[in-house]
């Protein structure tokens, strides 16, 4: 069993001030504002092995034969170095923008952020004996072989400068039927979270498989492209959006060597292109209907290189071309919605739908002939219909009452495996597993001073 602590402290302050009036298109604002974050995790896992000698099914139960050391345990405390772990993250960000109606039909803003950014994680037992990088007294026992590897601290200590510009136009200035064109770039990132850089083996009850973290992992920088129309109605409104997007060291989570999984950066730019198209429609005044529809192609590229349990790195060849980890190829999204303000009533019915998604990207082991060996497939999530439903109503002044039911339809989770990309003459699909979640009903009763 897990026992996981995490205390996190997010703090931010903002100031807008007016620099100057353009004629009348109001005044051009200076945005500027601080942010700082603090989060510490503290990972505790305790492994039991099972010991059965004799006796029945209820002795294996009882608290009382869960002891240590005793040749007649049930349960033998299984306890290993990279059991206790700890990690935290110190980001430090200001941010300065200006937004500038040039004239009527145009508006401009722009600015830049900047980020610094702190992350370290490390093993209990090695830190508080204050082991250096690379002591030889860092050395545990992988869970998967008698092999020595060393368990180092993990860091991330970097300065990020982070562009945004954006570009209204306004082709139809009405105050209730305006219609907009909108250009941005902006650059922005995704750290590794501290789990990501741990450098130890945890099991996943997801995935079904031991997962490592992998402390050379680099923070993704991304860059975004996007253009959007968007016309309002007097009962609604409709948009279309284009964007492009690149990412650099994109993170994927992919078959390391005996089945165990890690994270990596991809040594390739991957890139994601798309068009969505939302909309709103009022069918009557307190029923309103919403929906979205995504289309996305997007190509990444990985390599097979690992950490290895004795701490080198093997190096393979870069794999096939895939979809980005993670991204869906289409969106689907639509809700219901009803509000009275005089019946106190607020109800949504909701639906999603995804595509398939790379949950895990798969690996091969190039020989020194050429040949193919040790192939891993990569595993997809296939489609699910989610729907739903959720509720509110008050009662009196100070109390409410709220009704959730989520996954109405209690989906069936299916994961493929797909060998195609090592096998394009002979690909094809296996299950990686199937299970449901179930529906899930919440009730809650507040009250309001």
């Amino acid at each position: 069993f897990r026992l996981l602590k995490e205390n996190l402290l997010d703090s931010r302050i903002k100031a807008q001030l007016p620099i100057w009036k353009t004629s009348n298109a109001g005044y051009a604002n200076l945005h500027c504002g601080v942010a700082y974050q603090y989060n510490y995790r503290k990972s505790d896992q305790y492994d039991y092995l099972f010991m059965f000698q004799s006796g029945t099914f209820t002795d294996l139960l009882n608290p009382a034969n869960i002891i240590d050391s005793s040749l007649n345990n049930y349960y033998l405390y299984n306890e290993k170095f990279t059991d206790h772990q700890f990690g935290y993250s110190e980001i430090k960000a200001g941010f300065i923008m200006l937004d500038w109606p040039v004239f009527n039909f145009l508006r401009l803003a722009g600015g830049i952020r900047v980020e610094d950014t702190y992350m370290y994680t490390d093993i209990d037992f090695f830190d508080k004996l204050n082991l250096p990088f690379n002591d030889f007294r860092r050395a545990t026992t992988s869970p998967v072989s008698s092999d020595r590897y060393p368990v180092n601290q993990s860091s991330i200590k970097e300065t990020k400068y982070l562009p945004s510009l954006n570009l209204t136009v306004k082709l139809k200035d009405d105050e209730n039927t305006p219609i907009n064109l909108r250009f941005s770039y902006s650059n922005t990132i995704a750290r590794p979270s501290i789990r990501e850089i741990s450098n130890a083996w945890l099991y996943d009850y997801e995935y079904r498989r031991d997962v490592t973290g992998n402390p050379n992992l680099k923070t993704v920088d991304i860059y975004n492209y996007d253009v959007r129309f968007e016309s309002f109605f007097e009962t609604g409104d409709i948009s279309v959006s284009a964007f492009y997007k690149t990412f650099t060291n994109h993170i994927e989570l992919f078959t390391a060597y005996d089945n165990i999984l890690q994270w990596t950066n991809s040594p390739h730019k991957a890139w994601l292109k798309g068009i969505e198209i939302e909309g709103k429609k009022n069918i009557a005044k307190q029923l309103e209907v919403r929906a979205n529809i995504t289309l996305v192609d997007s190509w990444s590229k990985i390599n097979s290189s690992f950490i290895k349990s004795n701490g080198t790195i093997e190096k393979q060849p870069d794999l096939p071309a895939h979809t980005m980890f993670g991204q869906s190829p289409y969106v689907v999204n639509g809700i219901v919605s009803y509000s009275s303000n005089k019946l106190g009533l607020n109800a949504a019915l909701s639906y999603n739908l995804q595509g398939p998604r790379l949950i895990i990207a798969g690996s091969v082991t190039i020989r020194d002939n050429g040949e193919t060996s040790n192939v891993k497939p990569d595993v997809y999530e296939m489609p699910r219909h989610l729907l739903d439903f959720k509720a509110s109503k008050t009662i009196g002044k100070h109390f409410s009452v709220n009704i959730k039911v989520k996954d109405i339809l209690n989906t069936e989770v299916s994961r493929k495996c797909y060998f195609n990309n090592f096998f394009p003459s002979q690909g094809y699909l296996a299950n990686y597993d199937n299970y449901k979640w179930g529906t899930t009903y919440e009730f809650s009763v507040a009250y309001k001073l």
